[in-house]
């Protein structure tokens, strides 16, 4: 009976309900996932990951110098390079080369779209034999 009232009592000061279903939301730059969650959401091996980092490939965030941290942007990258690795099995150095093309190609997209809406004509003049644009 007491023990009927002190839940009710503590129902009406605060809802549990509401408190254990709260929500939140993680900036993608903030590295708040340790190696082994990671290892366990994407299914790496933590080599896997430590071999990355000393190839630069992603560079986690280290906590007092030593323990690694990964941001939600991370687990993305992570996600496509295992998917480089282990389906079409690239090695470290291929799916390096193969993320700075791909910057390459999206900084020169995002270069295009920056530039004027005008539409760049070449004209070639025969007689002078130059180039206009």
């Amino acid at each position: 009976m007491v023990q009927n009232k002190l839940v009710k009592h503590m129902n009406q000061q605060f809802d549990v309900f509401n408190w254990i279903n709260f929500e939140f939301e993680i900036d993608d730059e903030e590295p708040v996932y340790t190696s082994g969650v990671v290892c366990t959401l994407l299914e790496i091996p933590v080599w896997v990951l430590k071999q990355l980092d000393r190839g630069n490939i992603v560079s986690p965030y280290r906590r007092g110098g030593k323990s690694r941290l990964y941001s939600k942007k991370d687990l993305v990258k992570l996600k496509y390079v295992w998917y480089l690795m282990e389906i079409k099995e690239v090695n470290v150095s291929g799916v390096r080369v193969i993320l700075e093309i791909e910057e390459k190609i999206y900084s020169k997209q995002n270069m295009d779209k920056k530039s004027s809406p005008k539409v760049k004509r070449l004209e070639f003049n025969k007689n002078k034999r130059r180039i206009k644009i």
